[in-house]
């Protein structure tokens, strides 16, 4: 009788083990974005968030059945607080770099953004050379110039030439994860390619970018 509790105990624990793994996938994840960077995104007077990284986000959770939390995060902190677990992952139009690879790990690309790396403090000092008379050519992101720039009265002398010059060192634009996280990593890289198979990445593209920033 004794055998037989025992043999029973150890059925029923190992009949709960599959549903102990899968209990453990996530319902709920934090998103680091930035709020700061039209049109991927930005901070309305309403407070509230938008942009093609916050539609990505949005769509992805929607796509793996996952609540998500937008995180408001300064793009400075952005790397130190996913590691500190302030949130899960980053869709911030984060360039994919050797040396980001150092500190996070990256989804597949779900986008091209064509920069190249600049000797000023910040991009929207690219501009201000320019109409200072003090640059002929700049560099910069050519989704976010045409937003903060190109369009606005004081961008009017100013257009795009030339063709595309690729971020050195870069490939593509990419969601960072913590190091290890490969479960989380996988699950987006599958709702990534779902999105694309159904049109709704195309959609979303459209309604940003006159140019396509699908990656290859």
């Amino acid at each position: 009788m004794t055998l037989r509790r025992h043999t029973l105990a150890l059925f029923t624990l190992l009949l709960a083990l599959p549903l102990a793994a899968t209990a453990q996938a996530p319902t709920k994840i934090r998103v680091g974005v930035e709020g700061n960077y039209p049109p991927f995104s930005r901070m309305g007077a309403d407070g509230k968030l938008s942009g093609f990284d916050i539609d990505m986000a949005n769509a992805l959770c929607a796509q793996m059945k996952i609540e998500c939390t937008l995180v408001q995060q300064e793009w400075d902190g952005m790397m130190p607080a996913l590691n500190a677990k302030k949130f899960d992952m980053i869709v911030a139009s984060m360039t994919i770099t050797d040396e980001r690879k150092k500190a996070a790990d990256f989804s597949d690309p779900y986008y091209n953004k064509d920069s190249e790396v600049l000797l000023v403090n910040k991009e929207t000092d690219v501009y201000m050379e320019l109409l200072a008379g003090r640059g002929d050519i700049g560099f910069g992101s050519s989704v976010v110039s045409g937003e903060a720039f190109l369009k606005k009265p004081e961008g009017k002398a100013f257009a795009q030439i030339g063709p595309a010059v690729n971020l050195d060192g870069g490939s593509g634009v990419g969601i960072g994860f913590r190091r290890g996280d490969d479960a989380l990593r996988e699950r987006v890289n599958a709702a990534l390619k779902a999105i694309r198979a159904s049109g709704q990445y195309k959609k979303m593209a459209d309604s940003y970018f006159d140019f396509d920033v699908t990656p290859n």
